[in-house]
C-alpha cells in the first residue's frame, strides 16, 4: 500500500497540471471556452491526491513479517507485528522484514581434509530473529541476507567439508551438514548476536571436480563392500558349521542316553520298536502291500520290509 500510495499521488500532481494546462489553453482562446476539462482534472486530481495519503499512511503486515517504521533516520518505536499499522505520510518510512523460515539454496566448491576438490550443492534454512529487528536494520542495514547470511553460510558448508575425507561424504552427509550448521550459527553468534537463527541443513549432490580421483573413491568403496559381503558369508559358513557340530553332539549324546536305558530296562527297545512302526505307518502311500509273512515269535507284520526297519532301529540303539 506504501508503494501503491506514491504512484497515487505522481497521478493526481499530473491531473492537477494538465488541469493548469488546459486552463491556459482556455484562456488563449485555444480550446472552447465552455470545456469544463480543466475542472474535471482538477477534481480528479485532488481526489486521486487524496487516496494517495490515505494509502501513504496505511501499511499492511503480513503473518511472518515484522514492521519498523523510521522517522529522520532514526526509529520510531518497537517493531510492530503483523495487522495495519498507521503512520505519518511522506515522512516515516517503513521497513518490512520477512521473518518466516527461508531457504538458500548453495553451489559450492569446497574441498575436503586432503585438498580434494569437490562441488557440493545443498539447501540451508534460516530465519531472522524479530526480537533483534531495531539492531539489524542499525548495524548490518536492509541488505542483511547479501551481507551477512550468504557469504556465512557459505564459509560454513565450506569449513564442514574441509573436516572430512572425500571417501565418506556419500556415507557422513548428515553429520557435514551438523557441521555446517553448528559452525554457520556460531559464526552469526560471534558477529551478529541472535540476529540470525539456523534452522536446518541438507546436501542434495556432491561430486569431485578431478574424475580420477573420482574413480579411486569408487573403487575402493567397491572393495570395501567386497570385504563386507565376503566376512558376512564367512560368519555365515562359521554358524552352519557350529550348527551341525552341535547337531552331531546332541545325536550322540541321545544314543548314549538311549543305551543306558535299554541296559536298565529292555522295554525300552520295545518302544523303540513301537515307534518306528508308527514311522513307517505315517510314510504309507496307501497303496496295500503286495506281499504280506509274518515275522515270526507269532508276531504278524502287516508292511513289506518292516522287519529291516526294526532291526536298523535295533542297530541304532546298540550304537553299531
Amino acid at each position: 500500500m506504501y508503494g501503491l500510495g506514491w504512484a497515487f499521488l505522481v497521478i493526481g500532481v499530473i491531473l492537477l497540471v494538465m488541469a493548469a494546462i488546459i486552463k491556459v489553453l482556455k484562456a488563449a482562446d485555444q480550446i472552447d471556452k465552455n470545456s469544463r476539462s480543466p475542472l474535471y482534472c482538477a477534481v480528479i486530481g485532488v481526489v486521486v491526491i487524496v487516496m494517495s495519503f490515505l494509502l501513504v499512511s496505511l501499511v499492511v503486515i503480513e503473518p511472518g513479517s515484522a514492521l519498523q517504521i523510521v522517522r529522520f533516520g532514526r526509529f520510531r518505536g518497537a517493531p510492530q507485528l503483523e495487522g495495519i499499522h498507521g503512520m505519518t505520510p511522506f515522512i516515516d518510512k517503513p521497513f518490512v522484514l520477512d521473518c518466516k523460515v527461508r531457504k538458500y539454496t548453495f553451489d559450492i566448491e569446497a574441498g575436503t581434509i586432503e585438498v580434494q576438490p569437490i562441488k557440493v550443492v545443498g539447501v540451508f534454512a534460516w530465519h531472522v530473529n524479530r526480537e533483534q529487528l531495531r539492531i539489524l536494520l542499525r548495524e548490518v542495514g536492509p541488505d542483511y541476507e547479501n551481507k551477512a547470511v550468504i557469504p556465512v553460510i557459505q564459509d560454513g558448508v565450506k569449513a564442514a567439508c574441509g573436516q572430512h575425507k572425500a571417501e565418506s561424504f556419500n556415507r557422513d552427509r548428515r553429520q557435514i551438514m551438523d557441521d555446517a550448521m553448528r559452525i554457520v550459527q556460531n559464526e552469526w553468534h560471534r558477529k551478529y548476536g541472535n540476529m540470525f537463527l539456523a534452522q536446518q541443513a541438507s546436501m542434495t549432490d556432491f561430486s569431485f571436480t578431478d574424475d580420477g580421483y573420482k574413480k579411486a573413491i569408487i573403487e575402493k568403496q567397491t572393495a570395501e563392500q567386497h570385504a563386507e559381503r565376503e566376512s558376512y558369508n564367512l560368519k555365515a559358513a562359521e554358524l552352519r558349521a557350529k550348527q551341525e557340530v552341535a547337531m552331531a553332539e546332541g545325536k550322540a549324546k541321545a544314543q548314549s542316553l538311549l543305551r543306558m536305558a535299554v541296559a536298565k530296562d529292555p522295554f525300552v527297545l520295545e518302544l523303540k520298536r513301537l515307534e518306528v512302526q508308527s514311522e513307517a505307518v505315517k510314510k504309507w502311500d496307501g497303496r496295500v502291500p503286495v506281499t504280506v509273512f509274518s515275522s515270526g515269535a507269532g508276531q504278524g507284520n502287516f508292511l513289506f520290509g518292516l522287519d529291516a526297519l526294526q532291526a536298523q532301529a535295533a542297530r541304532s540303539v546298540r550304537g553299531e
